[in-house]
């Protein structure tokens, strides 16, 4: 939590003098490895997500092996869509799934 409000509170008094972007990355990586649950399985991607129970969603795009995916995680629900590239095999919750170009994949948690 310190490294995610370090900027937003000014906790070293220096934020006049440009952001601290390793603590941004760091919160980041925090976000989707985290609370995503985004991580590689048989050379794809795994996503086992787990948001706090104070959240409501959670949504962002990444790229992955020449695809941009949207990824948008809710409290009962997970949807992946391809926004470009070949369409692929990945995981969710560690089941097998594919996704094309033409569909929109929604899974309840």
């Amino acid at each position: 939590m310190e490294t995610v409000m370090m900027d937003l509170t000014n906790a070293q008094g220096n934020t006049g003098d440009g952001i601290h972007a390793a603590n941004m990355g760091g919160s980041w990586l925090s976000l989707i490895y985290g609370f995503a649950g985004l991580g590689l399985e048989k050379d794809s991607l795994n996503l086992s997500p787990e948001l706090p129970s104070e959240w409501t969603s959670l949504r962002f795009n990444i790229w992955f092996q020449n695809r941009q995916l949207a990824i948008t995680i809710t409290q009962s629900a997970i949807s992946v869509k391809l926004l470009s590239g070949e369409p692929f095999h990945f995981y969710l919750n560690h089941q097998p799934v594919s996704l094309t170009s033409d569909r929109l994949i929604s899974q309840l948690l």
